[in-house]
Parts: C-alpha cells; sequence; structure tokens
C-alpha cells in the first residue's frame, strides 16, 4: 500500500499509527512490532485489516496470523485476522514441503504476535517458510512479558542485532490512569519509582464490590510466614474488583 489513509488513524495513538504505517507501506521482506502490554496491538491490528480491505480484491494481499497459544490466536481472529497458531502451520506448511509442494506466499502478510514466546527453531523454520513462498512478515511482541521455553530469543535478537525497521508502541491505554505512570515506570526498569507511584494509589480508588475484602494499602509487605495471608490477598482482591477495573488491569 503507497499511503495509509488518514481517515483510518485518527483514533490511533502514535505508536499504533507508526506500526500501521510500517507494516502496510514497507516492502521489506521482516519487520518488527515491539508493543509494550495494554498499547492496544488488538486495536493496532485491526487497524491494519481495515486498510487492507479498501484494496481492490484482486491485488489485495492475504492476512495469515500465527501465535504460539490459542489465547493470542482467538484475540487476532477478534481483529478480523484468519489466524492460526505457529505450530500448525509449521507442521501443515512442512508436510507440503515433504509432498513435493511449495506453498505459494507470493501475495501473502504473516503476522506474527507474542513473538517474543517464540524460540530461536520455530522462528526460524517460520521464516524459512515464509521466505521460500515468497510471502512477508511482521513479528509482533513484547520483550519485557513471557519468554520462550524452547532455547533462544529471536524476537530480542531481531530488534538488537538484526537490520529489520522496528516499530515501538509504548502509549498505554489499558490501564487505570492513576496506575499509568505506575507502569511506564516498570518498562524504564524504576521499580522504586513504581512502587512509589502506586502507594499514592489508595484501594478505596478503586471500584469494588459491596462487603468485597479491601487491603490496606495499594502496596503490601508480607514475611514468607505469612503464606495464607499472600493466599488470601491473592484470591479475594482481583476477583472482588469491578468488572471494568478488573479488565483494565489485566495481565499488568
Amino acid at each position: 500500500m503507497d499511503r495509509v489513509p488518514a481517515s483510518l488513524m485518527t483514533d490511533l495513538t502514535a505508536g499504533q499509527r507508526a506500526a500501521t504505517r510500517m507494516i502496510l507501506e514497507s516492502t521489506d521482506r521482516f519487520t518488527v512490532v515491539q508493543g509494550y502490554a495494554g498499547v492496544g496491538k488488538t486495536t493496532q491490528f485491526r487497524a491494519v485489516m481495515s486498510a487492507i480491505s479498501l484494496l481492490p480484491e484482486e491485488t489485495r494481499p492475504r492476512v495469515i496470523g500465527l501465535a504460539p497459544t490459542h489465547r493470542a490466536v482467538g484475540e487476532m481472529q477478534s481483529a478480523g485476522v484468519d489466524a492460526r497458531t505457529t505450530a500448525s502451520f509449521l507442521h501443515d506448511t512442512q508436510l507440503l514441503q515433504r509432498n513435493g509442494q511449495t506453498p505459494d506466499f507470493s501475495n501473502t502478510l504473516f503476522l506474527l504476535d507474542e513473538s517474543s514466546m517464540v524460540g530461536l527453531a520455530d522462528m526460524a523454520k517460520a521464516h524459512s517458510l515464509i521466505v521460500a513462498g515468497g510471502g512477508r512478515a511482521v513479528s509482533s511482541g513484547d520483550n519485557d512479558q513471557l519468554q520462550p521455553i524452547a532455547p533462544g530469543q529471536p524476537f530480542r535478537l531481531m530488534q538488537q542485532r538484526s537490520a529489520a525497521d522496528v516499530a515501538i508502541m509504548k502509549e498505554i491505554v489499558r490501564q487505570m490512569p492513576e496506575l499509568r505512570p505506575a507502569v511506564y515506570s516498570l518498562i524504564e526498569r524504576d521499580v522504586h519509582r513504581a512502587l512509589t507511584t502506586i502507594e499514592q494509589v489508595t484501594p478505596e480508588q478503586v471500584p469494588r464490590k459491596e462487603g468485597a475484602w479491601a487491603p490496606g494499602s495499594s502496596v503490601v509487605e508480607f514475611t514468607p510466614k505469612q503464606e495464607k495471608a499472600i493466599e488470601k490477598a491473592l484470591s479475594e482482591g482481583k476477583p472482588c474488583r469491578k468488572v471494568s477495573p478488573r479488565r483494565s488491569t489485566r495481565r499488568w
């Protein structure tokens, strides 16, 4: 796509706009999107799909989403992406190759979500298969979230040591405004400043169900002997909150 329509970018953050433009306007084989927790990666995927839907059908690329978990696959599907697990893609495509067939990905854009969870071997296989078929791929994820169980950190290495263009999404949209500065502090590895910010947010500021248990402070220190108190805080804290604040702070 020569240029992304401005009308599709009006409600996006600066990071979402940069990522959307790179994905749609770049002709590079591989590009990377680093998006921290809560920056709206699903919203950004929707913008990509909306822009692609405006292209003439005869030139419109096929979009295939790949992710290591079924949950991530489901989130991509909710954004309109035809998604499947990375493992199933590798299995089926390698099976075709063993049978003497070469998949055609010449007009195909792959969106590789949760790439930080993919090990070196699977990432290398996926990239090799995409190159063999003539496709393009965008690896999206967050270095600071879950890491691969398998050896290697290819997503991190792609950003640090490859020539791939990288778009960074860092504007947090899924978090209470009072707690958002704490998230930015954690991104910057400043734990002390993050805890100081959280301490200033009293438990009363978080909507809870009537009669629900609430801690005395937003930051509570437990000793190793207080395991039952820790279990109580974990089991009763989050479920006691109303639906809206639970959604705005999930995965944080």
